[in-house]
């Protein structure tokens, strides 16, 4: 963007929803403003195509400020979009203690080893409290009425999406933190470690300590003492603490690629 302030012009280069926006505050405040963009029409990466009778869609896949509470709805606003338009948000859906907003899905048809020939493994994770499922454990008829309910809802959920899906459903199961600490031993069925967040970034995006004073030759490795939480992290974890006590025994610390062989 190039202003001329001789003339009170400013010329912008992109017709994108940045270039967009600046030209059209540009023009609030009183300057005359020229947007060049190379394609035949604006959006930048905002944008659509048809094939065949079908839009398809390249942009949007979640919007702030669609509400008119959001502080980001008057942007929306200023400049024009909201127009002539309304956002329809769909009520929070009630799953186990808490009101739902949307739904992550992993589809597993890639892998034809995770399920009979011509079928596929489904799986939706959600956040959901601990102590929530601890209490509710304590019974355990309320604790497996519960997981039945989140499934049917879930799969009604699911059919409204991708109708007929409830049809096909041939096995169901439903994991809770109880399950994965049952399993896994994890705390509090956790399935990373510690949430990092601005008020401790800067604390435990740093090398924590993988032993603990007082007690010797003990070391710790895993999500719980490497940031981030993950499989990778989790390597990383074993692989620092492997290469810090090859320090303190004074050795070379050498990687060799595993070979993995088939004994099928």
């Amino acid at each position: 963007m190039d202003n001329n302030t001789s003339d009170n012009s400013i010329i912008i280069i992109g017709a994108g929803f940045a270039g967009l926006a600046a030209g059209i505050y540009a023009q609030m405040n009183g300057y005359q403003t020229q947007i060049f963009e190379m394609h035949n029409k604006p959006g930048g990466l905002c944008t659509s195509w048809e094939r065949k009778g079908y839009t398809i869609d390249c942009c949007i896949h979640w919007l702030v400020g669609s509400s008119p509470e959001s502080s980001m709805h008057d942007f929306w606003e200023e400049v024009g979009i909201t127009q002539g338009r309304q956002f329809i948000n769909k009520e929070p859906v009630e799953i186990g203690e808490a009101k739902r907003n949307r739904l992550y899905l992993h589809l597993y048809n890639h892998d034809p080893s995770m399920a009979p020939a011509g079928k596929t493994v489904l799986t939706i994770m959600i956040n959901t409290d601990y102590e929530y499922w601890k209490k509710l454990a304590q019974n355990k008829t309320a604790y497996l009425q519960k997981k039945e309910e989140i499934a049917k809802k879930l799969i009604e959920l699911l059919d409204q999406r991708f109708p007929g899906i409830s049809s096909q459903v041939e096995v169901i199961d439903v994991a809770t933190p109880m399950t994965f600490e049952r399993y896994t031993g994890n705390w509090k069925g956790s399935f990373e470690g510690w949430l990092i967040t601005p008020e401790n970034a800067s604390v435990l995006m740093k090398p924590m300590s993988q032993s603990l004073p007082g007690l010797a030759n003990f070391y710790m490795c895993g999500q719980w003492v490497e940031p981030g939480g993950g499989l990778p992290t989790g390597i990383m974890s074993g692989r620092r603490l492997i290469k810090s006590l090859c320090r303190e025994d004074r050795r070379k610390f050498r990687t060799i690629p595993v070979k993995v062989t088939d004994n099928s």
